[in-house]
């Protein structure tokens, strides 16, 4: 609504995809499908790498530094790959604005761009692109991190054992165990006897 009048004088009356990028993302013309695939897994991966390591409680960065940092992460991103397709980088910063062009005066070519090439991907790779980044961290850094705050927390016991106290803690436990099976032979054996007796 605020902005109407600037779209009536670029294109008049009939609303094209030339301003439909102002609300959801669309690809640079020499993008291929291959290349928006790869570009929206590898930057929300990217994202979710670092939105971990902002938000590990084990790194202790200060709550109130987080959405400030997260923010700076988000303009990165959008500088280094953000001139191949708006780095949407999250299906609800596209989906809705595409809905909304859908229902604003664009029409179904917002969903039909490139023959129906475009759409899904900033829908669906952001969504593999971050569990791939979770698991990279987890598996890295996160299952790391909290063994070493563990270690830090949890400090060991010191030993005071020898070879030779652990030596004739095993002849006891192995006594025991061989007293235990003579125990049960002469068991075995007793009532044996008494069977053969009452049959006798």
């Amino acid at each position: 609504m605020f902005i109407e009048d600037a779209f009536k004088n670029i294109e008049g009356e009939n609303r094209t995809m030339a301003t439909a990028g102002v609300f959801a993302t669309y690809p640079q013309p020499y993008l291929s499908v291959a290349g928006g695939i790869i570009d929206q897994i590898v930057g929300t991966a990217f994202l979710c790498i670092c939105v971990c390591l902002i938000t590990d409680k084990n790194n202790k960065i200060p709550a109130h530094l987080q959405p400030l940092l997260i923010g700076l992460l988000v303009a990165m991103i959008g500088m280094s790959i953000g001139m191949n397709c708006g780095y949407a980088i999250n299906p609800a910063r596209d989906l809705g604005p595409r809905l909304l062009t859908l229902c604003a005066g664009w029409g179904w070519q917002t969903f039909s761009f490139n023959g129906y090439k475009w759409f899904w991907i900033p829908i669906v790779c952001p969504m593999i692109g971050a569990v791939i980044g979770a698991w990279i961290y987890e598996l890295c850094l996160g299952l790391l991190l909290s063994a070493f705050m563990f270690a830090s927390t949890h400090p060991m016991v010191e030993c005071k054992y020898t070879l030779k106290l652990l030596q004739s803690f095993s002849n006891e436990c192995f006594a025991h165990f061989l007293g235990l099976v003579i125990c049960k032979q002469e068991r075995l054996y007793n009532t044996a006897v008494c069977i053969s007796g009452v049959l006798r």
